[in-house]
């Protein structure tokens, strides 16, 4: 199971990265964010990338599909390969390449031939009689599935779970780097303002996602500025999640030292993310709140550098 999942995600990567390359882009892909993508028959488009909406497929696909928080139906031929993030997938055509299900089911109608492997994370591959798939099979269903999750609120869970590994290396990096002081900075920024830190934060993902979504207008710079958006956010999430860290381990460890009650917060929110429904919730209150705190303290200069400035 765990060679299929690394295979998976480097396919999932490996469809971002070509996507995101200059001459990857072509005059009839299709890109949307926050909206849904009809391909009609007799339509012929290369790649097709969806993120907060669902895809119908009718016409001809030349290249890959990729679904963030929403279905896919696909009746119409796909060259490449197809990854639903957050959504169940209905396929009944021929697929060129992998079939990959994040976060919902996979269902194959009587038309439907994968050339490559099929993958359902979170759900079963329903197959009707006639539907082939020429590589491997694997549907694993997981615990958040007996909470009946689908479509953005699965995606959500998804990111919420691939960001506690990353949050503790993120916030001991963070640390280490900014110091001591700027992350103390950021800290008193959530401890002091809780909810204006969890409404900026909201605010941040918001600006984030617009900022995204304009880049990709902006041909042919577009992979330099989400990179830079990336490095940008990535930033903040780190030097916010030390700092949120440090506020946690703080209320629960008050004699400790300053890195130690870093430590000691990045371990509860750690466990706290496991719990199902109500762990992801508060960590991704928390999470809001370090992004926040961070942009609040002007990344740890102090805990009011933005109400001196605005």
């Amino acid at each position: 199971m765990a060679s299929r999942t690394l295979s998976t995600l480097a396919l999932v990567l490996a469809i971002f990265a070509s996507l995101g390359a200059p001459q990857a882009r072509a005059d009839n892909d299709r890109v949307r964010i926050g909206g849904n993508i009809t391909v009609e028959r007799g339509e012929t488009v290369g790649d097709v990338v969806c993120i907060g909406g669902s895809v119908v497929n009718r016409g001809e696909i030349s290249g890959n599909i990729v679904v963030m928080g929403g279905t896919l139906r696909s009746e119409g031929d796909v060259e490449g390969d197809m990854v639903v993030m957050g959504g169940h997938a209905n396929i009944d055509n021929r697929v060129g390449g992998d079939t990959v299900v994040m976060g919902g089911a996979m269902k194959l109608g009587p038309s439907a031939e994968i050339m490559g492997d099929s993958v359902a994370l979170g759900g079963a591959i329903e197959q009707e009689s006639g539907s082939v798939i020429h590589g491997e099979s694997h549907g694993f269903s997981g615990p958040w599935w007996l909470f009946g999750l689908s479509g953005v609120g699965m995606l959500i869970v998804f990111v919420l779970l691939g960001a506690v590994p990353f949050a503790f290396i993120a916030a001991i990096l963070a640390y280490a780097i900014a110091g001591r002081n700027r992350v103390e900075a950021v800290a008193q920024a959530a401890r002091v303002s809780t909810g204006q830190a969890f409404g900026l934060g909201f605010a941040v993902i918001l600006a984030v996602m617009l900022l995204v979504w304009l880049a990709t207008f902006m041909h042919p710079i577009t992979p330099f500025v989400i990179i830079a958006i990336f490095i940008a956010f990535l930033i903040t999430v780190s030097i916010g999640f030390a700092g949120a860290s440090s506020w946690v381990g703080r209320r629960l460890a008050r004699n400790a030292g300053p890195f130690a009650v870093v430590v000691i917060g990045v371990v509860v929110l750690q466990i706290v993310a496991l719990i199902p429904v109500i762990g992801w919730a508060i960590f991704a209150f928390v999470l809001m709140v370090a992004l926040g705190s961070a942009v609040l303290s002007g990344w740890g200069e102090t805990p009011y550098w933005l109400a001196k400035r605005i």
